[in-house]
């Protein structure tokens, strides 16, 4: 870890406030979870679930206090970069998990797939709708990463990052899944 991150330490008062709000978040996302469910029975309703995807996904994740981080997303580490991405629909086996790696610009892609539709301009991504469709298949590919302070790349297997401050990081991401 960097000296930054190495040095710090959350105080009592902090780690209290920081299970205070990540309670929060987890009351919140009980309700979009409640949410979603009344989407899906409305749509069984109306008989056109068996014809309709279901996409749910986040834009960023969210440091709770990992890494002795108050909280934040701009850090490189896996609580912060990777997030949600659930697909359900006509040939998505259920209860089945991927672990190829992909990105938010592989969104519009894959809808644009789902829809038959041809977009007008080169889209950034991929569709992922053969991956959801054989989430045994797995799809190995790196992705660049940064914040304010940092740049780095995100493998299947690796973190590497460098810092502004000249600080390198390195994570084999098979060893250390929680870097």
């Amino acid at each position: 870890k960097p000296q930054k991150i190495r040095g710090a330490a959350i105080k009592r008062e902090v780690r209290e406030k920081v299970i205070a709000r990540w309670r929060c978040r987890l009351e919140s996302l009980l309700e979009v979870d409640r949410g979603v469910g009344r989407i899906v029975r409305a749509l069984g309703r109306a008989d056109s679930l068996r014809d309709t995807y279901v996409i749910f996904t986040s834009d960023n994740g969210l440091l709770q206090g990992e890494h002795k981080i108050k909280g934040g997303k701009e850090q490189p580490y896996e609580e912060a970069i990777r997030v949600p991405l659930v697909i359900r629909g006509p040939g998505i086996p259920q209860d089945e998990t991927s672990m190829s790696t992909v990105v938010n610009a592989d969104l519009a892609p894959t809808v644009a797939a789902i829809a038959g539709a041809e977009p007008g301009l080169t889209m950034d991504g991929q569709s992922v709708v053969s991956l959801a469709r054989d989430p045994s298949r797995t799809q190995g590919r790196d992705i660049p990463i940064e914040g304010a302070e940092y740049s780095g790349v995100r493998t299947p297997r690796y973190t590497f990052v460098e810092r502004e401050t000249g600080e390198r990081e390195l994570y084999d991401l098979s060893r250390d899944p929680y870097q």
